[in-house]
């Protein structure tokens, strides 16, 4: 049985846009994405700058870093050093009548290594010395001026690490 040179073309032109196709197909399917679960643990740290609740104000944002990178089933999710969002929720100055000064933020936002932004969840409080028993007492024994006493001051230090926790499920391709 001989076959028509148009036959064996067509044959020829198939097999090639087959062979062709397959390895496109090869080439464009996108790796599989990985699941970063709730409670999923992120180290975080606040970096070079020291916050301080006198240049502080509510509701400001405060960057920190990635300070580990997080790997789940063999692939980093979160790369170090990768941005993270915080909002300071807390911010006072030590005051009179021996008030210490408070200093407390809450982690938001950490950014993965496909861009995605993932909810976190953290804070970190502190609060100085509260002096108010004793600026009161011997303000009230002693003399008034000690009713100016202010309390200890505070400070969340530089390289301070923080551990947060995904809130959400996230799929990151990486």
């Amino acid at each position: 049985m001989r076959f028509k040179p148009w036959a064996i073309k067509l044959i020829s032109v198939l097999c090639a846009n087959s062979l062709f196709m397959s390895t496109l197909c090869a080439v464009i399917v996108p790796a599989q994405a990985t699941q970063v679960m709730p409670g999923t643990s992120v180290v975080l740290t606040t970096g070079t700058t020291v916050l301080d609740p006198t240049n502080l104000r509510i509701g400001e944002a405060v960057m920190l870093t990635v300070a580990n990178d997080v790997v789940i089933g063999g692939r980093v999710v979160i790369k170090a050093g990768a941005p993270a969002q915080g909002e300071v929720v807390t911010a006072n100055k030590s005051n009179n009548f021996g008030q210490p000064a408070k200093l407390g933020i809450a982690l938001r936002t950490v950014t993965a290594v496909d861009g995605k932004i993932i909810p976190i969840s953290a804070s970190k409080y502190t609060e100085g010395e509260d002096k108010q028993t004793a600026s009161l007492g011997l303000g009230l024994l002693c003399c008034f001026l000690l009713l100016f006493m202010h309390g200890g001051e505070t400070t969340i230090p530089a390289g301070t690490l923080i551990n947060a926790t995904t809130s959400m499920m996230v799929d990151i391709d990486s």
